[in-house]
């Protein structure tokens, strides 16, 4: 007798299989190092110190770097410190009324996918600010294909590493540059 094989029947087992495929393709190939020692504004590691961008604007550098200390709070997975950041670039002045600060009020919501989901929109808004302004160094916009239920979502760096705040230690790495932000 002979058995016929019918390929619907391991339709699960190869969308199972390419789902595999594709997360280890994002899978982290870095341990994460702890950042309970590092205060605001937090400093990028000494290998990134020569890529560190020069914003002309003073204002707008303390606006990005508490960005990036947003961000640092998200690659780490820690909510409170997030709100901690947001309450510090609050507490400096650096924004008024309009969508950057209510961006900022959004993101001092206590769950990481409301903060997430804020700084993604943040990133946006500040983009366009710093386009002309930086005197050196590079801005990296950067990329993550399955954030927000793969629909996904960028942010910017000041280093070309990807640390990813979107899943942090879950998929660290999980994201490429996709354009760079540069001296005029």
């Amino acid at each position: 007798m002979k058995t016929i094989i019918h390929i619907r029947n391991y339709y699960p087992v190869l969308s199972f299989l390419i789902l595999v495929l594709f997360l280890v393709g994002c899978k982290e190939k870095n341990e994460t190092t702890s950042s309970d020692s590092v205060v605001w504004p937090k400093e990028p590691a000494q290998s990134e110190l020569t890529q560190k961008p020069v914003i002309k604007d003073e204002k707008l550098k303390t606006l990005f770097d508490g960005y990036l200390a947003i961000k640092s709070s998200l690659v780490s997975s820690k909510a409170e410190e997030v709100v901690q950041d947001v309450k510090k670039i609050l507490a400096l002045k650096v924004v008024e009324e309009g969508p950057i600060f209510e961006v900022l009020q959004g993101m001092l919501v206590p769950e990481l996918d409301g903060q997430r989901k804020y700084f993604s929109e943040f990133g946006t808004l500040m983009e366009p600010l710093l386009a002309g302004q930086i005197q050196s160094g590079y801005i990296y916009k950067q990329f993550c294909p399955m954030a927000f239920q793969n629909n996904g979502g960028y942010w910017l760096s000041n280093s070309r590493t990807i640390q990813n705040p979107y899943f942090g230690s879950a998929m660290l790495t999980c994201g490429v540059v996709v354009s760079e932000l540069q001296p005029e």
